[in-house]
């Protein structure tokens, strides 16, 4: 032996009782509480099965979300990214959804119409439709570029335990009804958790 036992033994002894301790108190690990108690939208690599809630129960509702009209003027859009700092909007034509855009995508879009020559005029309207035959291109900003290819529209009945996007915009009839993110999903994981949220 190399004199090591000493020091190992106590070692050894003094981890096996730290993990029979932190086995009693609960399952999580510290990153894990750590995680849950800063909020942060990370979904753990477990499977996950719901009692039977649907999407409609932790999806925010159309009434509360920002959204973006589509016919909005460029002034309305820079706005909307100066005041809130989501990830994106919901872009609807009256209650019918369009699409879904990204703020970076809008941010860099305002900027770089606001700098070239000569400067659009902040009433100019924009849209996030395919250009119709009958519009006319001068007065109107198309914008349907900017529209994310890959969002995926749902129905609000649909089982949690699918929910498992960064956000996932919810349609009746082609209509927004809500949407829910990834924030609202590890809500939902950990809302049993006592120390959610607890850094705030």
């Amino acid at each position: 032996m190399t004199r090591a036992l000493s020091h190992v033994l106590p070692i050894m002894i003094s981890v096996v009782i730290s993990k029979m301790v932190a086995d009693a108190f609960g399952k999580d690990g510290i990153y894990g509480v750590w995680i849950a108690m800063r909020k942060y939208p990370w979904l753990p690599p477990v499977d996950y099965r719901d009692r039977g809630e649907t999407a409609a129960q932790i999806m925010t509702p159309v009434e509360r979300l920002v959204v973006l009209e589509d016919g909005c003027s460029l002034r309305d859009i820079d706005n909307l990214v100066k005041k809130f700092d989501y990830h994106g909007f919901p872009v609807v034509r009256g209650a019918e959804l369009v699409g879904y855009v990204t703020r970076d995508k809008l941010m860099m879009t305002i900027e770089g119409l606001f700098s070239r020559e000569p400067t659009p005029s902040p009433e100019r309207r924009c849209s996030f439709s395919e250009r119709r035959p009958d519009q006319n291109v001068d007065d109107l900003e198309i914008l349907c570029s900017l529209l994310e290819e890959a969002t995926l529209q749902l129905r609000k009945e649909l089982p949690q335990e699918l929910v498992n996007l960064r956000y996932i915009l919810f349609t009746h009839e082609g209509n927004l009804t809500g949407m829910v993110n990834k924030t609202d999903i590890v809500g939902l994981l950990h809302r049993d958790f006592q120390h959610t949220a607890a850094l705030y």
